[in-house]
This record gives structure tokens, sequence and C-alpha cells, in this order.
């Protein structure tokens, strides 16, 4: 009975920290997903304006 509840145990830390990695693991995702779209979005609106858009220093 001793190593059921060990077993128990183990298994209920063990899905505790894979849902921890897994929300780590999303976090950083979606953070790098939105830099990139966000770096997407600023060099197509550079590319939109032109140079005049660049030499006013916007």
């Amino acid at each position: 009975m001793e190593s059921l509840g060990t077993l128990f145990t183990a298994a209920a830390w063990g899905v505790a920290l894979v849902s921890l990695l897994g929300g780590v693991i999303v976090v950083v995702a979606v953070t790098r997903w939105r830099r990139r779209a966000i770096s997407a979005l600023e060099r197509s609106e550079e590319e939109q304006s032109g140079p005049a858009f660049r030499a006013s220093g916007r």
C-alpha cells in the first residue's frame, strides 16, 4: 500500500511538472511568434512608406 501511495505521488508530481514545462514552452513560442509578427509588420510598413518616410526620421 505504501508503494501505491509513492506511485500516486510520483505520478501527480510528473503531471504537474509536465504541465509547467508545457506552459513555459507555450509562453516562449507565443513570445517569439509575436516578436516575429511585429517585426514583419514594421518591415512591410517601412517598405510601403518609401524613402521619404525613412528620411524624415520616423
